[in-house]
């Protein structure tokens, strides 16, 4: 196995991906077809990395368009998202942005994978735009349902697969600090929506949320302490903590401190944090 990843079987038809930044994604495997949620940075042949795990004809879909999401999905001849990402896709798909991410995590592993060169290139790949409704067949009776959920970004989607009561909800919900403070972030009621409609597929036999960053799963108490973080910052009565993700001034929700690998966990040691734009006060 690739070296750069780690693999994990989280069900007998889920597998999950690590990559070297920390980010995941996911391989599910029907008995016609495989659909690869998320490609994390796009770096040492992540198709070798595929292909060990399914010889199932595979597609490529994006819970959002981040450098960290979709890099992957370039060594692919096409891939799915939603349309309101597509500029965020265009902007992060550079290799500057892809390659920033490792090296900030790791310089010694940027450099011993090859450098730049060991980073698959957007080539002008089709892409299929996903909305609200659609439903990819994978065979076997299992299929996933794509669900819009602007948040993180506007063009975030989450991904349901009932038959193995699990959703794949990418950034919008996170065990330490979801990013809602970018200039691509869908404003916080319409957030506030999305979540609500996440708390829905918990009362409809899904057991458990995917995430992309973090202890990579959610419950449906996660949820509602993100949930409960939108209606305080909306009341005026969150922490308002000043801080600064990726240059860009913001407050946190609830008061944290830096921990390993500078994630934030909050003070009162509960699950869920919001970074969100300091207008919205």
């Amino acid at each position: 196995m690739n070296k750069y990843y780690k693999t994990a079987k989280l069900s007998p038809g889920v597998i999950r991906i690590k990559g070297v930044g920390g980010e995941m994604c996911y391989l599910i495997q029907g008995t016609e077809a495989a659909y690869l949620i998320d490609s994390c940075t796009g770096y040492a042949n992540l198709v070798q990395v595929v292909e060990a795990l399914t010889s199932l004809p595979l597609h490529v879909g994006l819970t959002h368009g981040h450098c960290d999401h979709c890099g992957g999905a370039f060594f692919y001849p096409a891939f799915d998202m939603h349309p309101a990402d597509l500029s965020v896709l265009q902007k992060h798909q550079s290799l500057e942005k892809r390659t920033a991410f490792i090296r900030t995590k790791d310089e010694n592993v940027y450099q011993s994978m090859g450098g730049d060169a060991a980073f698959a290139l957007y080539n002008g790949q089709s892409i299929r735009f996903l909305k609200h409704g659609d439903i990819i067949n994978l065979g076997g009776n299992l299929k996933l349902e794509v669900y819009e959920t602007p948040g993180h970004t506007k063009g975030s989607l989450c991904f349901v697969c009932r038959a193995l009561h699990c959703a794949f909800s990418g950034d919008n919900v996170l065990d330490n600090t979801v990013l809602l403070h970018l200039p691509e972030s869908a404003d916080l009621q319409t957030y506030a929506n999305s979540l609500r409609l996440l708390l829905a597929l918990f009362e409809q036999g899904i057991d458990v949320l995917y995430t992309s960053h973090g202890c990579g799963t959610a419950d449906h108490t996660l949820v509602q302490n993100l949930l409960q973080c939108c209606m305080d910052i909306q009341q005026n009565t969150d922490d308002k903590m000043p801080y600064s993700y990726f240059s860009i001034p913001c407050f946190l929700a609830r008061r944290a401190h830096v921990t390993g690998n500078n994630l934030l966990s909050r003070n009162d040691g509960l699950p869920g944090n919001l970074a969100y734009p300091v207008q919205t006060n």
